[in-house]
């Protein structure tokens, strides 16, 4: 599998990210759609996957578009770095959820 590499690179006016979607190569979508597989049919997760799924995610929670008056997002931000299984994927995602944050 190839690695795709997701530049620094912001969406002005407000710094948004750019949307997985949106990824030219497939490579991306095929590891976003392996993570849906693996949540809700309990299907084994590929570790690149889970990797791009998790370098993806950390783009987004440091766009410079979130703001939040408590230290919420700077613990997803720490935090994201740290996520090892699918579960951990999905637990991280509810607290982003619970601060206005869809990261997928």
């Amino acid at each position: 599998m190839s690695k795709v590499v997701i530049p620094p690179i912001y969406l002005p006016p407000f710094g948004t990210p750019l949307y997985w979607g949106d990824e030219q190569s497939g490579v991306l979508r095929e590891a976003i759609q392996a993570f849906y597989d693996s949540s809700l049919h309990k299907k084994p997760l590929a570790q690149e996957h889970l990797e791009m799924v998790r370098h993806y995610l950390a783009y987004v929670i440091h766009a410079p578009c979130w703001l939040d008056d408590t230290d919420t997002l700077e613990q997803l931000r720490n935090e994201v770095n740290r996520l090892s299984t699918p579960e951990e994927v999905n637990v991280w995602i509810e607290k982003c959820l619970k601060i206005g944050i869809d990261p997928l």
